[in-house]
């Protein structure tokens, strides 16, 4: 089911975007005004966000020059704006993005523990705190997770981090975020990869695979209801509404 979901959103988002065969470029501005879902918007505004950063580290480490008078620095904001505002995606590179795109925010909705682990870190053991920061600006949903990174490392006075240390952190924030109140945190939860996928797919979603909601829960370590969806798989249950 979730993957005919990704493939169906993939191909309404082109459909919407894509008005023209012969398009070789999608500007961001353009791109910014279709009716397509937040979260996707969200994402290629954070890609060139990083273009942009990428751009002044080259500044930053020229040592010729003062890049941080606030006359030039002023000077540089404004070309840096008109380049956003004027940023284009080759239609190859679009079409890699927006596959990228989709799928991480549908991974993330199901198992943003395992998810943001793994794009934050890849390959390595340890990060900066300020990796985290700018990896974190690309999820546009579950908004507790972002805060409360950012007041452990202000708190904390951290400038990098362990895999093993962001993993054990984002467990625990998950553990404070629904033990507050388990079932109605959880049913929001759910209601919200519900109407992500009902705004996917064009038509109103109310229930769930079970193997998919043990998915949800495990990550979660929701172990309890993880427990139940395994129960009424081995009864040959479904789906949940």
């Amino acid at each position: 089911m979730l993957e005919n979901t990704v493939d169906s959103l993939i191909k309404r988002i082109k459909e919407e975007v894509i008005t023209d065969p012969n398009m070789k470029d999608i500007p961001l501005a353009y791109l910014l005004t279709r009716n397509i879902p937040d979260s996707v918007k969200h994402f290629f505004d954070q890609e060139v966000e990083l273009w942009i950063r990428e751009e002044e580290e080259k500044f930053s480490s020229n040592e010729r020059f003062d890049y941080d008078m606030p006359e030039v620095r002023m000077l540089i904001d404004k070309i840096f704006d008109h380049l956003k505002q004027h940023a284009n995606f080759h239609i190859t590179k679009f079409n890699q993005l927006l596959e990228r795109a989709v799928k991480l925010e549908m991974n993330y909705l199901l198992t943003p523990q395992r998810t943001l682990t793994q794009f934050i870190f890849k390959d390595s053991a340890i990060v900066s705190t300020m990796e985290v920061y700018d990896t974190l600006k690309y999820f546009f949903r579950f908004e507790y997770y972002k805060n409360a990174i950012s007041d452990y490392f202000n708190q904390k006075y951290l400038k990098e981090v362990s895999q093993d240390q962001f993993r054990e952190l984002i467990a625990q924030i998950d553990e404070k975020v629904f033990s507050e109140d388990r079932f109605e945190t959880t049913l929001k939860t759910i209601k919200a990869i519900t109407s992500y996928i009902s705004e996917a797919t064009g038509a109103e979603v109310e229930s769930l695979q079970v193997d998919v909601l043990k998915q949800i829960f495990a990550d979660r370590h929701l172990i309890t209801y993880s427990n139940l969806m395994e129960d009424l798989l081995k009864q040959g249950d479904e789906e949940v509404s």
